[in-house]
């Protein structure tokens, strides 16, 4: 698991290398906000599947 250091790191390196090949800052701040709403959704799914129900 990256540290928060590491993370910050390589998605500001992530970012550089896009923008730096033409894309939209814009476009791609919405698209990075999109995969975490994604990534949290799935994740908030698999906990409310998994939790064990109250009788």
């Amino acid at each position: 698991m990256a540290t928060r250091e590491q993370f910050a790191e390589q998605l500001h390196t992530l970012i550089k290398t896009f923008t730096q090949d033409g894309v939209d800052p814009i476009d791609l701040a919405n698209e990075l906000q999109d995969q975490v709403n994604v990534f949290i959704g799935q994740h908030n799914l698999e906990y409310e599947l998994y939790r064990p129900t109250q009788s």
